[in-house]
């Protein structure tokens, strides 16, 4: 039974809805026009989303859940990012502007700058063209995201069927290959958390973009076709987190490390990069560890830190990942070939399915999974 926090005070749906889109973004845009330190509008903005969401819950759980598990879990993570872009830039933005970067993580004047400290050819590798323009959003484009979100429906409803004729069981920490039981339980949760995630950004965030008539890209990217954890993680699988993730922590911390002398001119220390990379995999756990203390309560204090384990893992061998195709030169002087693309790929699937239940089975605790 879902044990759920109750705090100040209950919310009817549309007031609660009415607080997080309209309320908290009005104050925190004032503090972003107040002149304050970057540093200091984002801690602001952290503190709105992270409080006062939990003082005065939703009184409809499942709608609790999405005003958390989108609304709040996104804008804590755009106000994060506010911090790494210079407070010239930032106050200059209208609220359109402000509004657009809220939902979207970027705005016009937020891929100038990238542009300029990433490198045009670089940003445009990063985005791999997936984000379409609100210019461009024709019949084609909508006919698509609309077949796109039906088939999505599709997919939830068949997971969820599944879960309640097959419940999920005790699969332990580590997969076991030869248990079909539970490795489709795993496969039906990554089909199940990509189909979710569709359906909230192209049922809720897309018009949310007609708004701001700004840019939408889709957040995971035929995931089951990566071909290696780097090309995952980085490339595939909710990349608005990928991008959030690496302006929030993975810089700041490489350059922590890097120190006040380092210049472009100079390569970047391997152990440096490393240590912000198993950083980026330890924050999204504890968020994922968020969510699920939001949505549990108190009962998900037996799942503490399973969430963290799961990401940590898949750190150690992404980073693994990268180290052993260097040194034997996989996909460069041997490995290009049709064999090794398929090997590279199932070996991509048994790294991220090797510890999945200490990720999936809090998830389905929670009643994620109906």
């Amino acid at each position: 039974m879902i044990q759920r926090q109750y705090g100040l005070t209950l919310l009817p749906a549309w007031l609660s809805f009415l607080l997080i889109l309209t309320v908290l973004p009005s104050i925190h845009f004032h503090a972003l026009k107040s002149g304050l330190p970057s540093w200091q509008v984002a801690t602001i903005g952290v503190l709105l989303f992270v409080t006062i969401p939990v003082m005065f819950p939703c009184e409809d759980w499942s709608s609790d859940l999405m005003v958390k598990g989108l609304f709040v879990e996104n804008f804590i993570y755009h106000t994060l990012d506010i911090a790494y872009f210079p407070q010239a830039l930032t106050s200059k933005w209208t609220f359109k502007e402000y509004a657009e970067y809220m939902i979207t993580a970027e705005n016009e004047s937020v891929r100038r700058y990238e542009a300029k400290v990433l490198g045009e050819d670089k940003r445009r590798q990063v985005n791999k063209g997936r984000s379409v323009a609100w210019k461009d959003q024709n019949t084609i484009f909508l006919i698509t995201m609309a077949l796109r979100l039906i088939f999505d429906y599709g997919i939830i409803v068949v997971v969820s069927a599944f879960h309640l004729k097959y419940p999920y069981g005790n699969c332990g920490t580590i997969l076991n290959p030869f248990d079909t039981h539970c490795v489709a339980h795993q496969i039906m949760y990554a089909v199940f958390g990509s189909a979710s995630i569709d359906i909230t950004f192209v049922g809720v965030v897309l018009p949310l973009t007609w708004l701001v008539q700004g840019n939408f890209t889709l957040p995971s990217h035929s995931f089951f076709l990566a071909s290696s954890l780097q090309d995952f993680w980085s490339n595939r699988w909710n990349f608005t987190f990928t991008v959030s993730m690496r302006r929030t922590v993975f810089l700041p911390v490489l350059n922590f490390l890097r120190g006040a002398k380092h210049s472009k001119e100079h390569k970047t220390n391997k152990f440096h990069a490393f240590i912000a990379c198993m950083c980026v995999f330890f924050v999204s756990g504890l968020k994922h560890e968020a969510f699920l203390i939001g949505a549990m309560g108190e009962a998900a204090y037996k799942h503490l830190f399973a969430s963290t384990g799961f990401f940590i893992i898949q750190g150690l061998l992404f980073s693994a990942s990268l180290v052993i195709k260097k040194s034997i030169g996989f996909g460069v002087t041997w490995g290009t070939g049709l064999a090794g693309d398929v090997s590279s790929r199932l070996l991509t699937v048994c790294a991220l399915m090797i510890a999945a239940p200490m990720f999936v089975y809090p998830h389905v605790d929670s009643g994620y999974v109906v």
